[in-house]
């Protein structure tokens, strides 16, 4: 996951050399550890939206974010509903190397609908959206 932490990392440059990417989601959506978020000793997780361009803090530790957000919460945070109705709608399952993106992201002014997504490769769809999201000032 060093390559995606360094892709992300190009697009969130307030995260250099802060977090380490674990795993994504069907949005391309990448979840990390931020090294800087301790509570109870423990490193919290942060999700990378490259959609809408913002990173938002999960206030839990890397265990507790795998035993029981994603167990307990999965439809809240893998964005489940949204993905049924993706697949609702004809959407195809993504490969591995594959997300499903907005044709026009939502902090461009696109629509959070499932008529705005495609089927895409997961590292451009961040190439291109991460070099318009790291040029917009914060």
């Amino acid at each position: 996951m060093l390559k995606w932490t360094d892709i992300a990392t190009e697009a969130f440059p307030e995260f250099q050399n802060h977090i380490y990417c674990f795993g994504y989601d069907w949005l391309g959506r990448q979840f990390a550890v931020d090294c800087r978020k301790i509570s109870d000793g423990q490193t919290q997780i942060v999700l990378l939206d490259i959609g809408f361009g913002e990173a938002l803090v999960i206030p839990t530790s890397f265990l507790v974010f795998h035993d029981i957000e994603l167990v307990d919460y999965s439809a809240d945070a893998l964005a489940e509903p949204f993905y049924n109705e993706w697949l609702a709608a004809g959407g195809a399952q993504p490969l591995s190397h594959e997300c499903i993106g907005y044709r026009v992201s939502p902090f461009l002014g696109g629509k959070d609908e499932v008529h705005n997504l495609e089927l895409t490769d997961m590292e451009v769809y961040w190439g291109i959206a991460g070099q318009i999201r790291a040029r917009i000032p914060k």
